[in-house]
């Protein structure tokens, strides 16, 4: 009797150590790849249900850090302490819950997560907070690659369309044969018909032929017209011109260029720069004498027209 007493409290002690074998899960733990990092704190009660939480910052592309905050809002372990199943929810309005199942070993958590299947071992908070800072870092370097890469990209892209602006410029003003001289034949031509039929007028006036004077004082008036017209052309000219001349110097004085001559493209610009010294001496030089025409030729016919 007292050996098979004894033979069944040994079975008991065995079934005892068996229920209690599996480790308890509460604890901290993380996860991390190249792109973030996740936290996932559990806390198994007695009854081998889970609850917890994990924070999940993922490095995007762009740089930038994102938080994701999750609450295991349940979960359970199975007997033997190998497998386990979350329940898992964003933070977030309007997320559903998902059941997360996983496998549970000596070196850790593995969960078949959203994203793929996600390794998490023991940690303590502030070496989350270490991998954070040093993913966070990793994406400044990145953003700031990408600035760069960005802006040296923009700045290829200004050099290559003020070189072709300028050399559109260049070409048209260099290889065109029209000169003020075109606009000064009109202006003079105004200015000796005036003078002729002011003569004229001064014959009928003589004569007391009021009339006829009459006429031709107003045919001076239309010649008059017509010189005012001229110069409201010449003044566009004239505005336009000195536009396009700043135009040019101000994108060639803020040229990329400028601050680095090692940009693709800077070699075309600075032969296109050279031409320009010519092409803005000529348009220069033509303004210039298309302001003192006008104004000489306006102030003649009406001088004419006045007397």
């Amino acid at each position: 009797m007292m050996k098979s007493t004894m033979r069944w409290m040994g079975v008991l002690a065995l079934l005892s150590m068996a229920g209690c074998s599996s480790q308890n899960l509460s604890g901290t733990y993380m996860a991390r790849d190249d792109h973030g990092a996740a936290l996932l704190q559990l806390t198994e009660s007695q009854s081998q249900q889970v609850m917890g939480s994990m924070v999940l910052i993922q490095v995007k592309p762009n740089g930038q850090a994102e938080r994701t905050d999750i609450s295991i809002t349940g979960g359970t372990v199975d007997a033997n302490g190998h497998s386990l199943v979350l329940t898992m929810k964003a933070n977030e309005l309007l997320s559903l819950a998902r059941n997360v199942s996983g496998q549970v070993s000596d070196a850790g958590i593995d969960l078949a997560m959203p994203g793929g299947n996600a390794h998490f071992s023991p940690a303590k908070s502030q070496e989350f907070d270490a991998t954070i800072n040093a993913l966070v870092e990793v994406g400044k370097q990145r953003r700031q690659l990408q600035d760069r890469a960005k802006q040296i990209a923009e700045d290829v892209k200004r050099v290559s369309e003020l070189t072709q602006a300028l050399s559109a410029y260049n070409t048209r003003i260099l290889s065109s044969t029209q000169g003020p001289e075109i606009a000064r034949h009109q202006e003079e031509q105004l200015v000796e018909a005036a003078r002729k039929d002011h003569g004229l007028m001064q014959d009928l006036e003589a004569k007391h032929q009021d009339y006829p004077a009459g006429q031709v004082r107003f045919r001076i008036g239309q010649l008059a017209f017509q010189m005012g017209q001229i110069k409201f052309q010449v003044d566009q000219v004239l505005q336009q011109g000195s536009e396009h001349l700043s135009e040019f110097d101000k994108g060639l004085a803020n040229s990329p260029c400028s601050a680095s001559a090692s940009i693709d493209g800077c070699d075309r610009l600075a032969k296109e720069r050279q031409r320009y010294a010519t092409t803005r001496a000529k348009v220069e030089s033509n303004l210039a004498q298309l302001s003192n025409d006008i104004q000489k030729n306006e102030a003649a016919i009406d001088a004419i027209n006045k007397q």
